[in-house]
């Protein structure tokens, strides 16, 4: 028998051949769309809040994984969405993953990725590194993507680096111009050689060192 039932202009059709099994296919088909009703909820969605912000976390993940496998193309590709709405933000994660490489960065600690809102997740991470050995210090960087819907769409990245470091490059200013104008021009800003421009900040940043002592 073909029973048809309009719920909320949907049309279920129930097929039974005895009423027990009607009433039993109406509450099947219906009872969705009754909690639809009541709670303002669809059920046939599938992806809650929560779920999303497990994709998030996954597509953050997934773009620290990229960023220390050396690989540029797998980072471009992790950043695809961001590269669409913050080009800049994703040339100078490329120009930081050239640069980390060219350093000789060795990860330590990778801390899972967070939400710190709900639009931003931060990933920690400490490492060694050349500069770090040469000035005697451990760096920890945190980046910071924004998310939206699942998708990575904007990163940037923040350092706990001592203030040494400025002390280096100020001392590289006064001495060797050369290294800025040169290696470092437009330095995470656009510049086109990261990974000659941290060697040359290693150098510079051992000679430091060796002035003072």
């Amino acid at each position: 028998m073909l029973l048809p039932i309009t719920v909320s202009d949907r049309v279920v059709y129930a097929i039974s051949e005895t009423r027990d099994a009607e009433m039993k296919n109406v509450i099947t088909y219906v009872a969705p769309w009754l909690i639809f009703f009541f709670c303002g909820c669809s059920p046939s969605t599938g992806v809650s809040a929560s779920d999303t912000m497990l994709d998030e976390l996954a597509a953050a993940e997934a773009v620290i994984d990229a960023f220390y496998s050396w690989d540029s193309d797998r980072l471009e590709t992790t950043l695809s969405n961001a590269r669409v709405l913050a080009p800049q933000q994703v040339d100078r994660a490329l120009y930081y993953q050239a640069w980390a490489q060219a350093g000789h960065y060795m990860v330590q600690t990778r801390r899972s990725c967070e939400h710190t809102d709900e639009a931003v997740v931060a990933c920690a991470i400490t490492v060694t590194d050349d500069i770090g050995g040469a000035l005697g210090y451990i760096a920890t960087d945190t980046f910071h993507m924004n998310v939206n819907k699942g998708r990575v769409i904007g990163i940037d990245s923040t350092s706990d680096d001592p203030p040494v470091l400025e002390e280096v490059f100020a001392w590289l200013a006064q001495t060797r111009p050369e290294v800025l104008a040169g290696p470092c021009k437009d330095l995470f800003a656009g510049g086109t050689t990261p990974a000659e421009c941290v060697q040359a900040v290693v150098q510079g940043a051992r000679d430091f060192v060796a002035r003072a002592n």
